[in-house]
């Protein structure tokens, strides 16, 4: 009838079969292959106006349309597949690292013949050191590795193992950021592990709570009963803000997460482009669910790291040496999880990807409701709070955003001398630089507010008190004398304006 034949009575020829098979082992040739984008090829007889890119191009694409028709017959040969693309993904520079790519080649001498002959001996030297070469064959073979795990996910994996194949890639992609690749691959590497890290419909995750079509949003029914912020049932509940479209983005556990941690743990040079990391992931997914699953594997970072500092300092193996090197290591991992969580900050407050998340936060403990909204907010606002807590002013910077003045003002009232740094105090002036921007103007006109119970969160009150705090600790700089200015201003104001509150309660009264 001249259509197409179905799957199941599809006749495979042996050389169809040997090709399958084949198919695992000649994937590091197509991938080394196409990144050959050398052009000067001697003209002959046999495919003139192709090279070994276009060849290795048509030949993916065709090996990929097979894969992506007949997909389950793939699945015996997926452990190949995934020793192939890992020999890629793990080394740095992949495949084209161990064969660099041919560069164009000219005589050493001017006056040699371009035969060669002449002066010189016969023979052809390199032009250049070839490295523009390989970072463009870099880009092409790792770009194709990267869509290769996508088809194999998608039309090859079955649901039942889609876990454990996602596993084998995280911590392969998420390592290459150690060797700074160019941008194209790291945009692509994080669309790849939002793919591959998105349950398929029906498995069970982490957060299938909140995916169940039967989930309930009664208040009774959903609030938590743990006041611990950071366990998984808090975790979901905060989360239930989504909107269950935007729920459907949210990946089957935090495994990425967790090794995004780990990575910049060992590398902390990393730290300095975590802000770009972070503001690209929320891109793909939920700020929200970003920014939760960060603080909640930092928490487990700390953890474990305090588990393992306690055992080297009881362990009667220890000597004194061991120790200094432990307290040395700890600090070490302290100060990265209070610049991590600066990090975090910056991108909360500055990106606009973020700008939604953060008119979701905005007064949520101040000005907070009884309804089912509200205490979400305020559980989502208590998991990041727990996390930046770890920098002093990050927490002092997020609970003025969400109108916790009295918590705020705790904060600084417990100050260790031992944190006041010259590093405590380049933050303290980024916070009043914040405060004096148009995002925090909304806070300017909270000061002059006047209630009857000066020492609840949202209070103006209590954010006067809190600002003058911070006016106490800073030195007599540029910043001191901006804040100085400000709250002199407001003192005055503040003075009529309490006075006439009370006279007026009398009056009522």
């Amino acid at each position: 009838s001249g259509g197409r034949t179905p799957r199941s009575t599809r006749h495979l020829t042996a050389a169809s079969i040997s090709v399958r098979n084949a198919l695992p082992h000649v994937l590091p040739g197509i991938l080394l292959s196409i990144g050959d984008t050398h052009q000067a090829r001697s003209k002959d007889s046999f495919l003139p106006d192709h090279t070994t890119h276009s060849l290795a191009e048509q030949a993916n694409l065709c090996l990929q349309d097979a894969v992506r028709r007949d997909g389950h017959a793939f699945i015996p040969h997926l452990g190949g597949f995934i020793v192939a693309l890992r020999e890629e993904l793990d080394s740095p520079g992949g495949l084209i690292a161990r064969n660099p790519p041919s560069v164009e080649r000219r005589p050493y001498r001017m006056d040699v013949k371009p035969d060669g002959s002449g002066i010189e001996s016969t023979g052809w030297f390199r032009s250049s050191d070839g490295v523009e070469e390989r970072d463009k064959a870099l880009i092409l073979s790792r770009l194709c590795a990267l869509q290769w795990v996508v088809v194999l996910y998608e039309h090859v994996v079955p649901d039942s193992l889609k876990s454990e194949y996602a596993s084998e890639f995280i911590d392969c992609i998420i390592y290459q950021l150690v060797d700074q690749p160019p941008g194209i691959i790291i945009v692509k590497s994080f669309e790849v592990l939002a793919k591959i890290t998105n349950p398929a419909e029906g498995e069970v995750s982490l957060f299938s709570p909140i995916l169940s079509p039967e989930y309930d949003d009664s208040l009774d029914a959903a609030i938590p009963s743990n006041h611990n912020p950071m366990d998984d049932e808090n975790t979901n509940f905060a989360l239930g803000i989504l909107e269950p479209s935007r729920r459907k983005l949210l990946s089957r556990d935090r495994e990425v997460f967790a090794s995004i941690v780990d990575l910049h743990s060992k590398h902390q040079k990393l730290l300095l482009d975590l802000s770009k990391v972070i503001e690209l992931m929320c891109t793909l997914q939920p700020p929200e669910f970003v920014f939760v699953s960060f603080a909640n594997e930092l928490d487990n970072f700390v953890l474990e790291r305090m588990k393992k500092h306690k055992k080297v300092l009881e362990s009667p193996e220890t000597d004194t040496q061991g120790v200094k090197q432990e307290l040395a290591a700890f600090a070490k991992d302290l100060a990265f999880v209070s610049n991590f969580a600066q990090q975090l900050v910056i991108v909360f407050f500055a990106a606009p990807e973020t700008e939604d998340f953060r008119e979701l936060l905005k007064d949520s403990i101040g000005f907070k409701d009884d309804t089912i909204r509200d205490e979400r907010r305020s559980r989502l606002f208590h998991i990041l709070l727990h996390t930046f807590s770890h920098n002093i002013v990050a927490a002092v910077t997020f609970s003025l955003w969400g109108s916790a003045f009295l918590t705020a003002s705790t904060f600084l009232q417990h100050i260790d001398p031992i944190d006041v740094s010259l590093m405590f105090y380049l933050e303290l002036d980024q916070l009043i630089d914040l405060i004096e921007r148009p995002l925090f103007r909304h806070l300017h006109l909270r000061m002059l507010d006047c209630e009857d119970d000066p020492c609840t969160e949202g209070s103006g009150a209590m954010l006067f008190r809190t600002l003058k705090s911070i006016l106490m600790l800073l030195p007599q700089s540029t910043s001191y004398m901006i804040l100085k200015d400000r709250l002199l201003s407001v003192a005055r104001f503040r003075q009529s304006a309490v006075a006439l509150h009370g006279l007026s309660k009398r009056v009522d009264d």
